[in-house]
């Protein structure tokens, strides 16, 4: 009977070193050993695959080098660490803010960037939210906010109405949308919706207005 080469604890097998005896087994009862990669990654190997070299290391010689390329926001810089499941564990620099992070590729594709000007973007956003100014069921800075990107027309409450082939008016006011009508020429829509601010809008902006101005 062929006998089995000796394994220690200390030994080196490739990349791989004995770091201790496993309890682990299988159906055969083959013994295994708890071994540690260059890279830093921990798994239980049978012993016939350390003695015969199937295995010399966890694949960290083949995973993929990402130093100096970019990810989104991300640059990656080196490796620092692999996980127990082998994946690597890179430092990256954000381009948006200069910080260096830990990142997976994974996660950096997932995410793209360290996360820190993410939490200063919505502080800023809760900051400017407390000025808002809130009263008689509206909000006294969205009746002079901007016209949305998903208007074609030009004006603010005026679309057209391909269905009909008409220019329909409308405007939102405490949350509820009214209808203006439908009109031939565009300039007539744009008529009706000035009148409708005029009645809704200016006596709320009018009344709030210098409180808007010191909420700035």
């Amino acid at each position: 009977m062929k006998k089995l080469k000796e394994v220690n604890i200390g030994d080196k097998f490739g990349s791989w070193t004995v770091i201790s005896e496993s309890d682990k087994t299988d159906s055969s009862h083959n013994k295994y050993y708890t071994c540690k990669c260059e890279c830093g990654t921990i798994r239980e190997i049978v012993r016939n695959k350390l003695t015969s070299g199937h295995t010399k290391s966890c694949g960290c010689k083949r995973k993929k080098d990402m130093t100096g390329k970019v990810v989104k926001d991300l640059l990656f810089i080196e490796p620092v660490r692999a996980e127990t499941s082998g994946r690597m564990v890179w430092k990256c620099k954000c381009l948006k803010c200069g910080r260096y992070c830990e990142r997976l590729i994974s996660r950096a594709r997932d995410v793209g960037t360290c996360g820190h000007h993410n939490q200063e973007n919505g502080r800023t956003l809760k900051e400017n939210t407390k000025k808002l100014i809130r009263v008689e069921n509206t909000c006294v800075q969205s009746l002079a906010q901007r016209m949305s990107k998903n208007n074609t027309s030009g004006i603010k409450g005026v679309s057209w109405d391909k269905q009909r082939g008409m220019w329909k008016a409308q405007i939102t006011f405490k949350g509820k949308n009214y209808y203006l009508g439908r009109y031939d020429k565009k300039e007539e829509a744009a008529a009706a919706r000035k009148e409708a601010e005029k009645e809704v809008f200016w006596p709320i902006i009018k009344k709030y207005g210098k409180k808007q101005e010191e909420a700035r």
